[in-house]
């Protein structure tokens, strides 16, 4: 397994609503060590923050695809059973990790992108982003 090393952007990205912690703001318990980012609270930590992994800690992507290296953390969402999305949120909309985004769709996925700005847009081939949304059509009764 993997270690988040300087990384933690996932302490800084999501939004957490239930325990005010707005998004693209370090939570409050982040370290200010520069080399070492570490939780001051981990033994009580939120229980959403309990159970997050990045894909990247989960060993998936090459080492260099670490996120705070690219600047957006990747999670996997399973649409109704059917299919699995990459959710790609960006720490910085100008600095899109277009290489990165590029081996991800060359591979076949789907990408849910969400930018700083609160919009979002699917990235894919287009073959495969019509039968994506064709699936979710027929499994969401639309």
């Amino acid at each position: 397994m993997r270690d988040c090393g300087p990384c933690a952007l996932c302490c800084i990205l999501p939004e957490l609503p239930k325990w005010n912690k707005p998004g693209h703001t370090p939570c409050e318990h982040l370290s200010d060590d520069r080399d070492e980012k570490r939780c001051n609270a981990y033994a009580t930590r939120f229980p959403p923050c309990r159970k997050y992994s990045c894909l990247w800690l989960q060993g998936e992507f090459e080492e260099e695809d670490r996120p705070d290296l690219i600047g957006a953390v990747c999670s996997r969402l399973d649409i109704h059973h059917v299919r699995e999305i990459i959710i790609l949120e960006l720490a910085n909309d100008e600095d899109m990790p277009h290489e990165f985004v590029s081996r991800i769709v060359d591979a076949g996925s789907v990408i849910h992108l969400h930018k700083v700005d609160g919009s979002t847009s699917y990235l894919g081939k287009q073959d495969v982003l019509d039968e994506f949304f064709e699936d979710v059509r027929i499994v969401g009764g639309a």
